[in-house]
């Protein structure tokens, strides 16, 4: 069992680390989605439509699918131990929490292509 479970604990641990990396990526990008106008394109006042809201709502769903990640990849290690913790949704979506990572993985991307995309269209203008 020791074993195993200091394994699935490096494992968790790389994932858990990379959740992180993610998090702070997608921090930054919300950040640039607001200088970048400004600061590169040379635009007085930065113009919100829906391309940039839906490009904060997902970098936005991947921070807080990451930090979910963080609680869920513990709750799954709790779940390892002899002791176990219980049957509880959130133990149930622990086992499941690839899904999660998948989803903030998804966020992260879609949003950062859209970011692309939105700032490809301001420079042609």
């Amino acid at each position: 069992m020791a074993k195993d479970f200091d394994r699935e604990l490096q494992v968790m641990n790389m994932y858990a680390a990379n959740a992180g990396l993610y998090i702070k990526l997608s921090s930054a990008a919300l950040a640039l989605t607001v200088t970048f106008p400004e600061k590169v394109l040379k635009v007085e006042k930065p113009v919100v439509d829906l391309r940039i809201a839906l490009i904060w709502i997902g970098f936005l769903l991947a921070i807080g699918a990451g930090a979910f990640y963080h609680y869920l990849a513990g709750k799954y290690m709790e779940n390892l131990l002899p002791e176990g913790a219980g049957f509880r949704l959130a133990n149930w979506l622990a086992d499941r929490c690839g899904l999660v990572y998948g989803a903030m993985l998804l966020c992260f991307y879609a949003s950062a292509v859209l970011f692309t995309w939105n700032a490809i269209c301001a420079v042609s203008r």
